[in-house]
């Protein structure tokens, strides 16, 4: 877990600071953002408001966001894991590392891209 939480650190996080850091001068300066970010655990706790979220970023106040037939089935095959303790666990593990070697990295990068509310 160290070692993909420090590759993804190293090739993600690291690079897409810089661009968000643009991107929320640029929207600072506009009356409408120029980018989404779009977080996973923000997804998964709430799809439904989440993806109308997203169509309301590309089609302000013009498109309403509707799932298409066999969509419910179709997600829960796509699921990573299906076990709540697991995912805990890892959780968990995530924090404890971040904590102990990523010096909180990871928590301030939530902070910023506002994952996770």
């Amino acid at each position: 877990m160290r070692a993909l939480m420090d590759w993804t650190l190293t090739s993600k996080y690291f690079g897409i600071v810089p661009y968000w850091r643009e991107v929320h001068r640029m929207t600072k300066e506009s009356d409408r953002a120029k980018s989404m970010f779009v977080c996973y655990e923000n997804v998964v706790q709430d799809p439904d408001g989440y993806y109308e979220n997203i169509t309301n970023f590309f089609f302000p106040g013009g498109h309403h966001y509707s799932k298409p037939p066999g969509d419910e089935e179709r997600h829960s095959q796509h699921s990573t894991n299906h076990d709540p303790d697991l995912r805990n666990r890892l959780r968990a593990l995530v924090s404890q590392l971040d904590e102990d070697v990523f010096n909180r990295t990871v928590s301030r990068a939530q902070a910023i891209f506002r994952c996770g509310e």
